[in-house]
């Protein structure tokens, strides 16, 4: 027989499965990882003078900056 327990406060709002990190070594690491994904996605969408390179209107069209 399971029980249907409910959590309360921020136990509530974290998805099931979440880790607790605690201390600097782990949150240093965790913050070096954000900014290495952080910045592969910069990378990826801007040109080299962080320019957009290509801009999606509300009416599909495409057009690039210089």
């Amino acid at each position: 027989m399971g029980f249907n327990i409910q959590t309360y406060g921020i136990q509530s709002m974290l998805k099931e499965g979440h880790k607790h990190l605690s201390g600097l070594d782990e949150a240093v690491l965790k913050n070096m990882d954000a900014r290495k994904q952080l910045s592969t996605i910069t990378r990826t969408s801007l040109a080299p003078n962080g320019v957009s390179k290509m801009v999606i209107k509300h009416l599909d069209k495409l057009f690039c900056d210089e």
